[in-house]
């Protein structure tokens, strides 16, 4: 069993420690060694806490140290499972058969600056073990943050996932507590996980070439960070010699792209399995509270080196942290990592590694020295450098906003908007002495244009500041004071502040397009590719003067074509024939700085090359940070010439791509129901998108939409012994490659029972035709079989095709094993026989029964009295019986009862329990029995048990009987 280690760091937690613990000490999977390290912490419990759960339980190690920083936290759980403290008994009066906590120092070199570790005396079976104690051996570490938590299967399901994995990389989710919205609500960062960001949403498994292809392919705002996330081989960390940056904050991010960058496999598992807590006083400081108490020890020196000013520390500590990230980034990428995957690497985080920073050049106290580093901080490889020559400008002249806000308006106005009333009184001296700082500044270095600046699309935003916009209106009063301007400033104060307010509303109803499924590209068809192009103009400068290589190339340069700067810029193409169009696909240049003007384009589509069609914004969805734009049109235009233009400004483009489908829609299975529902339903949606060639697809979400009354639960005690219904996660149940093909992302679709397809009597040519559609894409599928709603379709083909189609199936090697184990079993048995699929366990014994007009109930219910008489009918035909059902005690009292007729001694009548490897989790059981009793000659059941259904799906042939057409209801 492979063992986990768990490092945990403690700072001022004692609100949320005991929750934290508490979702590891449940954790269903048990083999866990825990390392506490409490770093200094000085509020009244978040010690003591740590110290009462490692008495507790043995499993857990207290590490008690000066205040370093989470960072140092962290390596000290590395390092302690890496061997590399002794340690030396303080107590020596120690009886290990006390209920005590054993504590030790260090005794080797304590450069943590460690002054006790805890252990509880239950771990140790005498007193010489406590002395000769040494760190345990671990499998796989995970880190866990003290005010987050775990769901209680966590670590089980990483396990389940880890063999022969460098790193299992799982999903968390984000909640806020005592925290304004305003400080999160417009953040990527603190409303999307990281699988979001880069878009991962099924199983799979990875290289780290794919995840920094994945990186160039989202060109995130941010730069990739994963700490908490996953779980990783130590043996891989090791290997790697990664530990975390000492005394830094963001060290997350240096962390996990070196993580990343040098694992050979990642399990990707996008299910939330960590909670992630957004509040105030945190290291992070999401709401920008700065207080005296909410700094650590470990950078009280900086607070003394900019004397006193709490504010300019943290935001020092900040940033300088940021830039020691990327710093020591880059020297991996430039003396340790590949230089192939270094290139992509540092081309993915270009504007992290090297934009970040040019503020630094205005610290006035920097104890790090970052100055010094950032003159060295120069690109790694000439192709990224070429790419980016603002690189260049920006080190000679700074950013366009940093010199904005030097500007004498923004300078005074930013006085008067952090004004406190306290202080009002110092605001004249305040603004002299701006002004002054202002004159001495001025001149110092020649600057160019405003308008010259690579990103001098940031000055109009800058200038829509509140400090700018109050500062100009002040100094705009002064310069006419002879209107009597500076008497009415008051009100122009008011009226700007309320103008600010106005938008910032404004800003916060714009609600966000309404998300809508949009087809995956293995379903369309480029028919753009080898056709006619051409372009308005050809720009002087550009290396490239071929319109044609944005539809016929790779994207292997910065940009495909290039105009001049003309009064309509234009690039067209002739698809030499008119299609209905699905999607049109623009990729924007690579310099990001270059991409923002291409927001401004339009696309016009045409069948004559004469009246054109405005495709409107709404279609447009710009994404990666402006660098792909897809214009979703879902199949209601039809063109043959798609011409895209900008007014005023360079075309230039990366590549274009014109989509049409391969297929006419999509059947869609997204039951979220059990098992069998499910199942039956994917058979069914693959049975009609063959007949109807459709794309198909499926959602699978791990919940049960009855599981609210209680169905999903178990109950195994002296009286009762049933099966619930559970779920297993996507690829436990299938194979990797059928999940590639056939697993939807769940944006834009719902879970739905597929009622509407087969609400009333259907023919194929109805399906197939767009107009009827469901919904614009096609169908959800349903678990009825066709035939029973479909007019042109026969019982016996049906059945036959989808038996066929079953076999197709990818399962995963569990459920494969499963298959296997039903042929075997079968073969033993050496028998026809008849199954008795008994329905009760959930009906009976869940909340469901509080329901007895529930339709489940009145037609899923298969009472023992009646299979008692079906099963008497079939023994005295000398017919073999084998009993399935959920309520697995009354299962086997039938079964014995039946046995102790002597007349059927030389019958076989079975319990399927008998043959359920005791291994199994409850759905893998399910799974065996529905192809067991796939098997029988019969299947008697209830009138509405997708169980049963499903199986005289995988047979190929009607042999379902429901009991309800045996006996009439006065005969039940």
């Amino acid at each position: 069993m492979k063992t986990v280690g768990v490092v945990i760091p403690i700072y001022n937690v004692e609100k949320y420690l005991r929750e934290c613990l508490d979702s590891v000490v449940n954790q269903t999977y048990k083999n866990l060694q825990v390392v506490l390290v409490n770093d200094g912490s000085t509020d009244e419990n978040s010690l003591n806490i740590a110290k009462e759960y490692t008495l507790k339980d043995e499993r857990f190690i207290l590490f008690d140290k000066e205040n370093g920083g989470q960072s140092t936290a962290r390596n000290v759980g590395i390092e302690y499972f890496s061997g590399d403290f002794c340690f030396n008994i303080i107590n020596e009066e120690l009886q290990v058969d006390k209920h005590q906590l054993v504590e030790f120092s260090i005794k080797n070199n304590n450069s943590r600056a460690i002054h006790k570790i805890y252990k509880s005396s239950n771990y140790f079976a005498n007193k010489k073990e406590a002395i000769n104690f040494k760190n345990p051996n671990i499998d796989f570490i995970v880190f866990l943050d003290p005010d987050d938590y775990w769901t209680l299967d966590c670590i089980e399901e990483c396990v389940k996932r880890s063999d022969n994995m460098d790193i299992v990389w799982f999903d968390y989710q984000m909640f806020y507590d005592n925290i304004e919205e305003k400080h999160y609500k417009h953040k990527t960062n603190l409303t999307k996980s990281q699988m979001q960001i880069y878009e991962y949403y099924k199983p799979e498994k990875i290289t780290s070439m794919q995840w920094l292809e994945r990186c160039l392919k989202i060109q995130a705002d941010l730069p990739f960070w994963c700490v908490c996330g996953g779980v990783y081989s130590f043996a891989y960390l090791q290997k790697i010699k990664l530990k975390f940056l000492d005394g830094l904050i963001h060290e997350d991010v240096h962390f996990g792209m070196l993580l990343f960058a040098q694992a050979k496999h990642i399990y990707v598992f996008p299910k939330v399995l960590y909670y992630y807590r957004i509040r105030s006083a945190s290291t992070a400081s999401y709401d920008k509270i700065t207080t005296k108490a909410n700094i650590a020890p470990y950078i009280e020196h900086l607070c003394d080196v900019f004397d006193g000013d709490v504010k300019a520390a943290k935001e020092y500590h900040a940033k300088s942290s940021i830039f020691l990230n990327a710093w020591h980034i880059r020297e991996f990428i430039a003396k340790e990592y590949d230089k192939e995957k270094g290139k992509l690497l540092e081309e993915a985080f270009f504007m992290f590694l090297y934009f970040w920073y040019f503020d630094f050049v205005e610290l006035k106290h920097d104890p790090r020295r970052i100055k010094e580093l950032f003159r060295e901080h120069k690109p790694i490889y000439e192709c990224n450098h070429k790419r980016y020559p603002e690189f260049d400008f920006f080190c000679k002249y700074g950013l366009v906003r940093y010199r904005i806000q030097k500007q004498l308006s923004y300078r005074i106005g930013y006085v008067l908007t952090r004004a406190k009333i306290y202080n009002f009184y110092l605001i004249p001296f305040r603004l002299i002495l701006e002004f002054i700082k202002f004159k001495m500044e001025k001149n110092k270095k020649k600057l160019p244009k405003l308008d010259e600046y690579p990103d001098f699309n940031d000055v109009n935003r800058v200038k829509n500041h509140l400090s700018y916009l109050i500062g100009e209106a002040l100094i705009k009063s002064i310069k006419q004071w002879y209107l009597g301007k500076p008497l009415i400033l008051p009100f122009a104060w008011y009226a700007i502040y309320k103008k600010k307010k106005i938008k910032k509303s404004d800003y916060k109803k714009q609600v966000a397009h309404k998300p809508y499924f949009i087809l995956p590209d293995h379903t369309l068809l480029n028919i753009s590719k080898y056709k006619k192009a051409m372009q308005s103009s050809l720009s002087i400068y550009s290396k490239f003067n071929d319109a044609s290589r944005a539809i016929n190339t790779d994207i292997i340069c910065d940009y495909a074509f290039c105009t001049s700067k003309d009064q309509w810029s234009w690039w067209m193409v002739d698809l030499l024939d008119t299609y209905f169009l699905e999607k049109i696909r623009i990729l924007n240049v690579k310099n990001t700085f270059l991409r923002s003007s291409m927001r401004d384009i339009k696309i016009y589509v045409s069948i004559d090359n004469t009246q054109w069609t405005l495709i409107p914004q709404n279609f447009y969805i710009w994404k990666y940070n402006n660098f792909e734009c897809d214009v979703v049109i879902s199949n209601r235009v039809e063109a043959r010439y798609i011409k895209i233009l900008l007014e005023r400004k360079v075309l230039s483009l990366s590549k274009v791509e014109v989509f049409k489908k391969r297929k006419k829609g999509y059947i869609i299975s997204s039951k979220p129901d059990g098992l069998g529902m499910r199942i039956a339903s994917i058979l069914v949606g693959m049975y009609l998108a063959k007949k109807m060639n459709f794309e198909f697809g499926f959602l699978w979400h791990n919940s049960i939409d009855l599981a609210f009354m209680g169905i999903t639960q178990s109950c195994k005690d002296e009286k009762l012994n049933y099966l619930g219904n559970c779920m297993d996660e996507v690829d436990i149940v299938f194979g990797e490659s059928f999940i590639e093909q056939y697993f939807l992302p769940s944006e834009g679709l719902e879970y739905s029972h597929g009622n509407a397809i087969r609400k009333d009597k259907r023919t194929f040519e109805y399906l197939t035709d767009q107009e009827n559609f469901e919904k614009e894409w096609g169908w959800y599928s349903t678990d009825i079989l066709p035939n029973l709603w479909i007019e042109d379709c026969k019982e016996s083909e049906c059945l036959h095709e989808i038996q066929q189609i079953y076999t197709t199936i990818n399962f995963s090697k569990q459920y494969q094993d499963i298959l296997i184990k039903v042929q075997d079993d079968i073969a033993k048995l050496q028998a026809k026989f008849i199954a008795l699929h008994i329905r009760g366990g959930d009906i009976i014994f869940s909340n469901i029964r509080k329901a007895p007009s529930f339709t489940p109930v009145i037609e899923r219910l298969f009472p023992y009295e009646i299979a008692l008489e079906i099963a008497i009918k079939e023994l005295d035909k000398n017919n073999n019986i084998v009993v399935f059902g959920q309520d697995l005690n009354a299962n086997q009292e039938l079964v014995d009862y039946l046995k102790s007729f002597k007349q059927y001694n030389h019958l076989k009548i079975l319990d399927i329990s008998s043959f359920i490897d005791p291994n199994y989790t409850e759905m893998q059981r399910a799974f065996f029995e529905i192809n067991f009793m796939s098997k029988a000659e019969k299947i008697y059941s209830a009138k509405e048990s997708v169980f049963s259904k499903l199986a005289m799906m995988i047979s190929g042939s009607n042999k379902l009987i429901s009991f309800h057409d045996i006996f009439s209801k006065d005969e039940q």
